[in-house]
């Protein structure tokens, strides 16, 4: 039974950490998209104001999208780990405080 719900346990955080990545990257996708047709759609003149920044971007689309999804996927999965080992110590101490006093492991 104990082997059973570490189980279920498990696969229900491997489940939210997947899910939650899956959802980044096809946000971080739609936007690129949604911007990559908005961008194209105006007339860019090297007097506008983010002319510059958008020309920077467009040339280097490829490296700011990859910093982009490895940040947040860090970030992602530092968060992850942060709620296992929150948990870990929750299940830990709730078993330090039920075992019986003078038992060893």
């Amino acid at each position: 039974m104990d082997g059973e719900v570490r189980q279920e346990v498990a696969k229900q955080l491997v489940k939210g950490y997947l899910v939650h990545m899956l959802v980044y990257i096809v946000v971080v996708l739609a936007f690129l998209g949604i911007a990559y047709r908005w961008c194209g759609s105006q007339v860019w003149y090297p007097w506008d104001e983010l002319y510059p920044l958008v020309h920077w971007l467009h040339v280097n689309v490829v490296p700011v999208f990859l910093c982009v999804l490895l940040v947040g996927c860090v970030a992602i999965t530092c968060v992850h780990f942060y709620q296992m080992a929150r948990l870990l110590e929750l299940v830990t101490m709730r078993w330090m405080t039920c075992m019986p006093t003078g038992s060893t492991v």
